[in-house]
């Protein structure tokens, strides 16, 4: 268990680290969520004690959980935890999800990540820089699971390439009909194809991409409504009702320059 002492000189602050597909975040002072549901894969980890989590109705206990995608959950802590996020078009999340079953998340024995606990002091300390950061996170993973996180694709070579495209360039305006012309499917075909490669539909999909560029842009210190229309938003209140639906607070209170109360960290593939 994390040091009292070390607890003690810690900043005020959570700490967020982005790459491409994956999230780190490092809640210090504690973590609470309305009921939410997420498009990435996510790994929640409490060194303290363990948190509270919320699904369907049903209520445990874990130090260390895997939910799956889209689950729709509450988790709270009133001590620092972790959570790791991983977009389901990786290679990793197949065996994830096959080991996951039907009730979408699973206990992991908090043993399993316990000889992390120096360098997740030092992550909550801000010690780490982002090429730290994702070496810890991918040894988390590699810990449980044996494997690279960021391993190629697994889906179709037609969907990864379009995934591709639209992270790289994603249009203020998007309809189905042109994704799926870019792949040479019917929109029905490729409706299905998406949902059925990546486990929701593209326009939930397209909805997390937009999310990811309004925090870049946020992060950058544009207004929240620069920012929603920056990433294709009608205006800042949808912006706000996605946001909250993804993630169970309001940019507002999680990612706003205003409030300070999040350190966010855009990082660059290692």
């Amino acid at each position: 268990m994390l040091s009292a002492c070390n607890r003690a000189v810690i900043p005020e602050k959570n700490i967020l680290y982005v790459w491409q597909g994956r999230i780190l975040y490092a809640g210090a002072t504690g973590y609470a969520a309305e009921p939410h549901r997420h498009y990435a894969a996510s790994l929640l980890i409490a060194p303290e004690e363990p948190l509270l989590l919320n699904v369907d109705g049903r209520s445990s206990r874990p130090r260390c959980v895997l939910l799956r995608p889209n689950l729709y959950h509450q988790s709270i802590s009133q001590a620092r935890v972790l959570v790791l996020q991983l977009d389901p078009d990786s290679a990793l999340y197949e065996p994830m999800g096959r080991w996951l079953g039907s009730d979408g998340y699973r206990e992991i024995p908090y043993e399993s990540v316990a000889s992390f606990e120096h360098r997740f002091s030092e992550l909550f300390l801000e010690m780490l820089d982002c090429r730290e950061a994702d070496r810890l996170y991918c040894d988390v993973i590699r810990q449980i699971w044996g494997a690279d996180p960021r391993q190629a694709p697994r889906i179709q070579a037609r969907i990864a390439r379009l995934i591709e495209e639209l992270k790289a360039d994603l249009p203020e305006q998007i309809s189905v009909s042109d994704l799926a012309a870019r792949v040479g499917l019917s929109e029905d075909r490729f409706m299905h194809v998406f949902k059925d490669e990546m486990g929701l539909p593209v326009r939930r999909y397209v909805l997390w991409l937009r999310l990811h560029r309004a925090a870049r842009m946020m992060k950058s210190g544009v207004t929240l409504t620069e920012a929603a229309h920056a990433a294709g938003f009608s205006d800042s209140a949808h912006m706000s009702r996605t946001f909250k639906d993804n993630f169970g607070v309001s940019p507002s209170g999680f990612l706003s320059p205003a409030r300070q109360n999040l350190r966010i960290r855009i990082c660059a593939e290692a």
